[in-house]
């Protein structure tokens, strides 16, 4: 006895398969595909197929009576018109933020050129407080004695004394290396040639 049922249950889940299989999915398929191209043709499905929804007395309940689909299909179009304005917003964020970025790139290019107007202007200004510094020593050793310039220069070392040196007058540099020991007065002069 229970083989016997075995078969005629599997005999049953057989024609059920096989009725899924051959006729239920294959007919599911080709209303989905001709669907999918009615809708490509501009033929607005949904709509049609209330129309029809509502002709046949049990699919009736499913549909408004102004010829739309239930409140689910409607708040889905609502949902895209969410979406539409989120996304203009979010646009005119982009814009926004753009423009902003524009500007600081701007500023960031003023404050740059400015940057480098005032290291001239650094320079510049260093240079000129050297040129007075210089200007000023000069002054001073060219209002010194030549014996006591001498003395002085000796005590410093060789470069800022030829330095010194180079800035004074010709004939002031001739009296200092006069009144300056023979060696230190070699030494001095070689600097000063180069």
């Amino acid at each position: 006895m229970k083989l016997g049922d075995e078969m005629e249950q599997t005999e049953k889940s057989g024609r059920l398969a096989w009725f899924l299989m051959v006729i239920a999915v294959p007919m599911i398929f080709a209303i989905t595909v001709f669907a999918i191209v009615l809708s490509m043709m501009g033929v607005n499905v949904i709509d049609e197929a209330a129309k029809a929804g509502k002709n046949i007395p049990i699919f009736s309940s499913f549909f408004n009576e102004n010829k739309e689909i239930a409140p689910s299909v409607k708040k889905g179009a609502l949902n895209q018109e969410q979406y539409v304005k989120q996304l203009n917003e979010q646009d005119a964020y982009i814009k926004r933020l753009e423009a902003d970025i524009r500007k600081k790139e701007d500023e960031t290019s003023s404050l740059k050129d400015e940057v480098v107007k005032l290291k001239q202007q650094n320079d510049e200004a260093s240079a000129e407080l050297e040129q007075k510094k210089d200007g000023s020593l000069s002054e001073l050793y060219a209002e010194m004695s030549s014996k006591q310039a001498a003395a002085v220069l000796v005590l410093l070392d060789n470069a800022s004394a030829a330095d010194i040196l180079e800035s004074l007058e010709t004939d002031k540099q001739a009296e200092i290396l006069s009144k300056m020991e023979p060696s230190d007065a070699a030494e001095m002069t070689s600097l000063l040639s180069q």
